[in-house]
């Protein structure tokens, strides 16, 4: 998926390969190689691949379908809107039940 990824963004950037591997300080044989799949770029220029394309990490090596999405373990303002509304719509104490249910759920992510 990564080699796809960096050829689209490149093409998207309307860049040539040279002028990608002018802009990462190597030649545009490493470039070539990227896009084919034949090697992989070190973690600090998949790093900067990144930030040259203002793209997330995960998404320039193909793991979310979206460019920026949230980290998974984070929910989305929409998504903690909806959660605000449905809390509002429980009696006080089915709210605590469901503090403690979160505390818990929380406690056993962690490893507690």
């Amino acid at each position: 998926m990564f080699p796809e990824r960096l050829k689209e963004l490149r093409k998207a950037s309307k860049m040539t390969q040279k002028q990608l591997a002018e802009k990462l300080f190597v030649d545009q044989t490493s470039v070539s190689y990227w896009e084919t799949g034949k090697t992989k770029p070190d973690f600090d220029k998949q790093i900067e691949l990144a930030k040259l394309f203002n793209v997330s990490l995960d998404y320039l090596l193909g793991l979310p379908d979206k460019k920026n999405s949230p980290a998974p373990d984070r929910a989305s303002e929409e998504e903690l809107q909806k959660l605000r509304e449905l809390v509002k719509a429980l009696s006080p104490q089915q709210q605590e039940e469901l503090y403690r249910y979160g505390k818990y759920l929380a406690s056993q992510r962690r490893g507690e």
